[in-house]
């Protein structure tokens, strides 16, 4: 060991554990694989990832999650999963790395079907990857895209179509 306490078995305990250190560590797996840290006056930072079968909370005055990439073209991103495990949708983000500037957040639904990204110079584009403006919305081959304005929350109001079947 390195001069702390060493278990080979497991280790129960009926009370508190503290560890009083602003950078304490618990290690997991024969190669220390995933570690939980202590980040002082930040909070608990998991390298690895999360699994579990219920709710995961977080909670504090102003409550942050943070969900980053560690690696060149990773991205962090939150997941939604059907019964059996499938990707049904997906919020990503995917930062800077190696000098690259493509940061940019996307929404998917139905599996890893990409409906919408924003760059980091806030054009957003709908139904495509790639934004010509501030703006882009590209609709499915063969219909067109309906931009309708509403007031008060209504179903009624201006109805713009663009497109094969309502060019305006």
């Amino acid at each position: 060991t390195d001069g702390g306490l060493s278990v080979v078995k497991d280790a129960v305990f009926g009370d508190d554990i503290k560890l009083l250190s602003d950078a304490s560590v618990i290690h997991f797996g024969a190669n220390s694989e995933i570690t939980l840290t202590h980040v002082h006056d930040t909070g608990l930072q998991i390298n690895d990832a999360l699994t579990t079968n219920d709710n995961i909370t977080v909670s504090a005055n102003n409550p942050v999650l943070f969900l980053a990439a560690t690696a060149d073209g990773g991205e962090g991103s939150i997941q939604f999963k059907d019964d059996d495990g499938n990707v049904d949708g997906k919020i990503a983000y995917r930062p800077d790395y190696s000098g690259q500037t493509d940061n940019y957040m996307t929404f998917n639904t139905s599996g890893s079907n990409e409906r919408m990204r924003i760059n980091s110079n806030g054009s957003v584009s709908i139904g495509n990857t790639t934004t010509t403006g501030d703006l882009n919305i590209s609709p499915v081959v063969g219909s067109y895209t309906t931009i309708q304005m509403t007031t008060g929350g209504t179903n009624t109001g201006n109805i713009i179509n663009f497109g094969d079947s309502g060019d305006a």
